[in-house]
Formats: structure tokens, sequence, C-alpha cells
């Protein structure tokens, strides 16, 4: 399922021009600082807009907006979260059901003062 939304939102991202424009800025970073630093860069942008959509839900939430406005929000969150993984090409869906995995091995509330020791 994870699959098929990171699919449509890079092909969204390449007609609407968008990876053009992460090709422009790792083409002019790589040439004089290398492909690393590049790839840093463009991580930070895209987290930059990360942190920006979830501050247009945080004023949705803020001006009572409503339910709609608010998971449209939240929606622009989750696309953004979804260019990570098409700039690193990474499978999200493994990663996110790898992690998943994880974290239902662990304790109650685990990490939390409420975690049960055993």
């Amino acid at each position: 399922m994870i699959k098929e939304i990171e699919d449509r939102i890079d092909k969204l991202l390449m007609d609407k021009g968008f990876k053009k424009e992460w090709d422009m800025i790792y083409t002019s970073l790589s040439k004089d600082w290398g492909e690393q630093f590049a790839i840093k860069v463009l991580k930070f942008y895209l987290i930059a807009l990360i942190v920006s959509e979830v501050g247009e839900y945080v004023n949705a939430v803020k001006k009572g907006l409503g339910a709609r406005d608010e998971h449209e929000e939240w929606a622009d969150i989750f696309i953004r979260l979804m260019n990570i993984p098409i700039l690193d090409k990474f499978d999200a869906e493994k990663v996110v059901n790898d992690k998943m995995d994880k974290n239902e091995k662990r304790p109650y509330m685990y990490g939390t003062p409420q975690e049960k020791k055993e």
C-alpha cells in the first residue's frame, strides 16, 4: 500500500517539476562541494518543507479550522515525508514494516515512566 502511494508521489514530483528542482540543487552543489554534501543539503531542504507543512497543520488546529483542513494538512505532511525515501531510493514500506515489527516486540509503554519492568 505504501509503495503505491510512493510511486504516485514520485510521478507527481516528476510531472510538476519538483524533481527537476532537486536535480538543479544537486548539480550546482555537487560540482563545488561534492555528492555527499549535495545530498545532505537536499535532505535538509526536504526536512524544512516537512516542518513547514507541520506548521500549517498546527495553525489549522490552533485556528479551529476543522477536520477537513486538518486532514488536508496532515496529507501534505505525509506527502512531504514520502519525499525522503524517494530521494534516498529506499523501500519505505519495508522500513515501516520492519520498525513496526520491532515496536510490537517492545514492552508496554516502552520508553516512558509507565513502562512495565520485567
